[in-house]
């Protein structure tokens, strides 16, 4: 690799100046960041699209380069992108024995699931009942629907500006993010912290439209209470639908699912998984479960 090339990963020369006298002009402590630690973390932002003016990296003067959940998040979709898929979340608080946690300890699951791992899971389980074989005979075969679990533990004598459940929930994230996908951020530590946030405005360096991630993290998915889905539900693909006809299922309470919400829509996804995880799968809850997904993406690709 040519030096140019190498060069390009973390930015123009230009681009990664006018980003360091930007971040040391604006933003909180910046004056206080010597010209390499400011540089580094222009170079770190650049590199891994990542806006520091909005908690997804910084620096910390004497202990290096941070990247928040936030930016892990962000991380986490570029890569699902990449695969053609999309994932997400659901959180569950569980007794602290689960873990070998002290009984004053806050201890919280996060269950991440995706539509590569689940959509092919879904498929061998329908061509089983396909073929006669009952569906716990099928679940038995081959397993659970698969699912990658992340394990956040916080507990009373640390020191944190932030709240005990709040610090558990993310490090569960963060786990699950990473054994899920392989996001590597060079010298940059994951913290669950977040830093003094202002104003700003800092452009991506990617044209690509918003995803429905972004979308609910502007509808407040990064509250002190947890959602049960933070992310944007993908589901396998085996009922054809167009998204006009996705427009037109309705609720029980007879309202199209194209004029329902999309936090809303979020959530119905989650009811319904978990009623698909206790063995109840039926045609509708995969006709659901696609409708939800085809108009989330339509949402997403049109914001």
């Amino acid at each position: 690799m040519n030096s140019n090339n190498k060069l390009a990963v973390y930015g123009e020369r230009d681009e990664v100046r006018e980003f360091t006298e930007r971040l040391k002009a604006t933003m909180p402590g910046g004056q206080r960041l010597s010209d390499v630690e400011a540089r580094s973390l222009a170079q770190l932002s650049i590199a891994h699209q990542l806006d520091p003016f909005n908690g997804e990296a910084w620096i910390i003067p004497g202990s290096g380069l941070m990247v928040g959940i936030k930016g892990l998040r962000k991380k986490a979709r570029q890569m699902s992108n990449d695969e053609n898929s999309t994932y997400w979340t659901e959180l569950r608080q569980v007794e602290p024995s689960k873990y070998q946690a002290g009984e004053n300890a806050v201890v919280y699951e996060c269950h991440l699931r995706d539509t590569i791992t689940v959509q092919a899971w879904s498929k061998s389980i329908h061509d089983m009942t396909s073929a006669g074989v009952p569906y716990q005979e099928a679940v038995k075969y081959l397993g659970p629907s698969p699912v990658i679990i992340g394990v956040g533990i916080s507990t009373t004598d640390e020191r944190s500006k932030m709240g005990i459940h709040a610090r558990a929930r993310k490090r569960a994230e963060a786990d699950a993010i990473k054994q899920r996908y392989d996001v590597d951020f060079g010298r940059a530590s994951f913290s669950e912290e977040e830093p003094e946030i202002i104003p700003g405005t800092y452009t991506e360096q990617s044209g690509s439209p918003r995803s429905e991630l972004e979308i609910l993290s502007e509808l407040g998915f990064d509250a002190e209470e947890p959602p049960l889905i933070e992310n944007e539900p993908g589901q396998p693909n085996l009922v054809d639908l167009t998204l006009e006809e996705a427009l037109e299922v309705v609720n029980s309470n007879g309202t199209k699912y194209g004029e329902i919400a999309t936090e809303t829509l979020v959530y119905m996804a989650n009811s319904i998984q978990r009623e698909m995880d206790k063995g109840k799968v039926k045609d509708d809850h995969l006709r659901k479960m696609e409708a939800i997904k085809l108009i989330l993406k339509a949402r997403a690709e049109t914001a």
